[in-house]
């Protein structure tokens, strides 16, 4: 996709599921981030944003936040990873 990317000067808007969200992830082929967050606890049976991806906290990706905005009740957030700690 970098080739691509390089040659078209593409833009992909990829909306998944959290299984093929946490693979893409796990192989670092996600630039940016764009997440929308509900004030809502879900509980222990909710599913994860990014599935079979499970970093201890020392060594989990940092994100910069480049945009936020509230929408209605929720928040969009926009994110880079972090340079230097791309492992998302």
């Amino acid at each position: 996709m970098t080739s691509m990317r390089a040659r078209f000067d593409l833009f992909t808007l990829i909306a998944l599921g959290g299984l093929l969200a946490g693979a893409l992830a796990r192989a670092k082929l996600v630039d940016e981030f764009a997440l929308f967050m509900a004030p809502v606890f879900l509980g222990d049976r909710a599913l994860p944003c990014l599935r079979g991806v499970q970093w201890p906290l020392a060594r989990a990706p940092r994100l910069d936040v480049i945009e936020s905005e509230r929408v209605g009740e929720d928040v969009f957030v926009r994110a880079r990873p972090r340079a230097g700690t791309r492992e998302a």
